[in-house]
């Protein structure tokens, strides 16, 4: 993120003057132009929300993405708090243990982030709980699936999970305790995900490294920081 030399005009964040900003505007069309530390900084923004109470006061992937970016982890669970978005006594816990799925299953509570932003956060830190998430919705229809897994489009396989459900808690289980292509494809077809055709070309044609390639690699990483996740989700 480019770092200002120069202090930036917030005057905008006061309703009673003229600005660039409409009263309605959200979080991510203000931080964006003002950047992030301008943002925190800024005395009069809480003023702003509390008088001008937004539509849509939720974070975006991308805001969110530098917040963590600019601050780490711990400081953006800080900021949430200074915000009144967070319980400074659950926050105080979070920021001690840093424990992820708590975090993200809090800010969904708080609707500070959607299920699906929150999927995307969990992709980028930890497989598992990426995986668990998905045990709660709905996934792909048999069609789309075999298609993107025969053409081996497999990272928009895994991305398109989000937004949809299929698999159960042990094809889940599976999948992260083992990632052996067989058990998966397997494990695809006893879901009616693949027709058994597919899936034996598929074990029989592909071999697990070039599974784990065509996914990218960052989904298997178990556990990213903060600067880990701001580089896989942030464009450049």
């Amino acid at each position: 993120m480019v770092h200002s030399p120069t202090k930036l005009n917030t005057s905008a964040l006061d309703p009673t003057l003229p600005g660039r900003f409409a009263p309605d505007a959200t979080v991510r069309s203000i931080v964006t132009p003002l950047m992030v530390e301008e943002w925190i900084n800024t005395t009069s923004h809480k003023a702003y929300y509390d008088r001008c109470q937004p539509i849509t006061y939720v974070l975006d992937s991308v805001v969110a993405s530098e917040l963590v970016d600019s601050f780490g982890l711990e400081e953006f669970v800080e900021s949430l708090v200074s915000e009144d978005v967070l319980d400074s006594v659950v926050a105080s816990e979070l920021v001690d243990s840093l424990e992820l799925e708590e975090f993200v299953e809090l800010l969904v509570s708080e609707d500070v982030l959607d299920s699906v932003v929150a999927s995307e956060l969990v992709v980028s830190f930890r497989l598992e709980e990426f995986v668990e998430s998905l045990v709660s919705e709905d996934v792909l229809d048999s069609v789309v699936a075999s298609e993107l897994v025969v053409s081996f489009r497999l990272e928009e396989f895994v991305e398109s999970l989000v937004s949809e459900d299929v698999l159960d808690s042990v094809v889940a289980s599976e999948l992260v305790d083992s990632l052996e292509l067989e058990e998966f494809v397997e494990s695809l077809v006893s879901e009616d995900v693949l027709d058994s055709v597919v899936a034996s070309e598929l074990v029989v044609s592909f071999r697990l490294e070039e599974f784990v390639e065509s996914l990218g690699v960052r989904v298997f990483v178990i556990s990213l920081g903060p600067e880990e996740f701001v580089e896989s989700r942030v464009p450049g």
